[in-house]
């Protein structure tokens, strides 16, 4: 039986509030405090197959990246 390696891609979204002076600083703060998948979870050193989960990015091109919720 023939073996094929087939990509499927998937979209995940992560939401947090942060406390920043502005919209820069907010989006570094957010940068910082995002999860990672352990090593375990995304199935390194599976035989079969595993996740490459690659790095956040902000969504810039889909609408606003930084909205601002409470004001001080």
């Amino acid at each position: 039986m023939d073996l094929y390696r087939v990509t499927l891609i998937r979209t995940d979204n992560f939401y947090i509030d942060v406390e920043a002076e502005d919209e820069d600083q907010a989006l570094d703060a957010a940068y910082n405090k995002a999860p990672y998948l352990c090593a375990q979870c995304s199935g390194w050193g599976s035989k079969d197959g595993s996740v490459d989960a690659g790095e956040w990015t902000s969504i810039e091109d889909y609408g606003k990246t930084v909205e601002l919720v409470e004001e001080d």
